[in-house]
């Protein structure tokens, strides 16, 4: 179980990573459009 486990978490953080790639800028990563409650900046920290 030990290595599925590691597995999805190496294909969601690669996910992540890849998401994290597509703002055009870091400013646009710790911008918050309105109506969300945080920027996509401090969700990733906290992962």
């Amino acid at each position: 179980m030990t290595k599925q486990l590691a597995a999805i978490i190496k294909r969601e953080l690669g996910a992540l990573s890849r998401e994290l790639k597509l703002y055009p800028d870091e400013t646009y990563l710790w911008a918050r459009p309105p109506g969300t409650p945080n920027t996509g900046g401090n969700l990733a920290l906290h992962i």
